[in-house]
């Protein structure tokens, strides 16, 4: 790449492009672009203060590196390049030295097939293995054989970003390698399902979104086996349950129920067959104003299976008399102790303290009887 192109930040869908300098006039620096989208200029101009902050871009345009450790250029521009060439090529793991990027793909790619796991597998040294989820989960076990002390793996980003699926790759990766079987390694890699099921629902931007945080915690026997699985959640999203947001759901469980309840079912638990009869999983709810059959104990079929209704407010109290009360001096005679001195009295102006109230008028209660 020449000396004289640059990383231009665009508004368009590029958001990063490659742009060829060209003549300065009048305090402006000509820049054109090597590619735009359909309706966009290639050419614009930018200040010389702008220009001068704009990083220069070298190397080859369409290679890419699998860690980013190796680019010639550390910047913005140059970092979304490679993973954008990389993703292009389903190669969607870049690693920063010890650090994975993870760009997610939303479909299934054969880099995360069991036979890839396999392959990956077969190799014993861990440095020959290109990025991969696979590659930290191989590598962590290792140390903790080596060192016999915990590893740890962060798996973090955004909503969307595929953390729940990563997860699921490490487990996998970690019950493959360690050769562990039985029903400890299944509960451990079957809770999944029931924890997304409780906490995950659809979102804006993402249709099995994890609303909670998760802990995993793979303790292992000396043998190096899979002894025992501890998964603790925390930061559970509960105003989903009453408050789902706009063009969102809520969670899968109550979907799943009236999804897959039978007859039987749905006549003991009283279940309505469409989810947009409940006010908290549908958002066509409609409320209806038509009299509903009543069930045998006089109640009415509601949303939730019963009849949501108010209890009958107690009949309207008089309100109660102003009573007069009037503060009169505190008579009983304190003990002093030996030795002690008496306490001043207080200012004439001022009313004697402690007070207690005596009622000069009578005051009428609740049930009507006269104090």
């Amino acid at each position: 790449m020449s000396s004289h192109s640059v990383w231009l930040n665009v508004d368009d869908e590029d958001a990063w492009v490659i742009a060829t300098v060209g003549e300065k006039f009048g305090g402006s620096v000509m820049l054109k672009r090597t590619s735009a989208p359909k309706g966009v200029e290639l050419e614009t101009s930018v200040s010389e203060e702008a220009f001068a902050k704009l990083s220069p871009a070298t190397g080859d345009p369409n290679k890419s590196v699998a860690d980013l450790v190796w680019m010639p250029d550390v910047n913005t521009g140059a970092v979304l390049h490679n993973l954008r060439l990389r993703y292009a090529a389903n190669d969607i793991y870049t690693a920063i030295g010890p650090i994975l990027i993870a760009v997610n793909p939303y479909k299934m790619l054969e880099c995360c097939s069991a036979e890839t796991l396999a392959s990956m597998m077969e190799e014993e040294d861990v440095e020959k293995l290109p990025p991969h989820v696979f590659k930290i989960a191989k590598a962590a076990y290792a140390s903790m054989c080596r060192t016999g002390g915990a590893q740890s793996v962060l798996i973090s980003g955004e909503s969307g970003a595929g953390k729940t699926e990563t997860t699921k790759l490490c487990m996998s990766c970690l019950a493959e390698i360690s050769g562990s079987s039985g029903k400890s390694t299944e509960s451990a890699l079957e809770s999944g399902i029931l924890l997304e099921a409780f906490g995950n629902a659809k979102t804006v931007h993402n249709n099995n979104s994890s609303r909670f945080g998760k802990w995993c915690s793979v303790h292992f026997d000396e043998a190096g086996h899979i002894a025992a699985c501890k998964v603790r959640s925390y930061l559970l999203e509960k105003s989903r349950v009453v408050t789902p947001g706009d063009a969102e759901r809520n969670y899968h469980i109550f979907y799943q129920m009236l999804k897959g309840a039978t007859d039987d079912e749905r006549k003991e638990y009283q279940l309505m067959a469409n989810c947009s009869d409940y006010a908290y999983c549908g958002k066509t709810f409609e409320v209806e104003v038509t009299p509903t059959p009543k069930l045998p104990d006089g109640r009415k079929p509601s949303l939730m299976g019963w009849d949501v209704r108010p209890s009958p407010r107690p009949p309207a109290q008089p309100p109660h008399p102003p009573a007069l009360f009037t503060a009169a001096p505190d008579r009983r005679r304190r003990r002093r102790r030996p030795g002690a001195r008496a306490s001043p009295l207080p200012p004439r102006d001022t009313p004697p303290s402690p007070i207690r109230l005596r009622s000069t008028g009578s005051t009428t209660s609740p049930s009507g009887r006269t104090r």
